[in-house]
């Protein structure tokens, strides 16, 4: 019933070994859980859904004046040398 065998001996004195490591696991994951359901998000993912809208309007609305910019220059008939 009991084994006695190789891989369940005496730990020698690292009794603390695997608790210690549970106890900074359930930490890390923790942190992790509650920065995911809290809605700032988890690694740099935590911009907020308005400002990020905000950024991409933006940057769109410059790529579109930009585009203009370059259609007015093609629509100017070019320079005699």
């Amino acid at each position: 019933m009991w084994w006695s065998g190789p891989g369940w001996d005496h730990m020698h004195g690292g009794w603390w070994f695997m608790p210690f490591f549970g106890l900074i696991f359930m930490v890390i994951f923790f942190i992790f859980i509650s920065r995911f359901f809290s809605g700032r998000g988890c690694g740099g993912f935590g911009l907020d859904p308005t400002k990020r809208q905000n950024e991409v309007l933006k940057e769109l609305k410059d790529e579109i004046s930009q585009l203009r910019r370059e259609i007015d220059e093609l629509k100017k008939p070019p320079r005699p040398n």
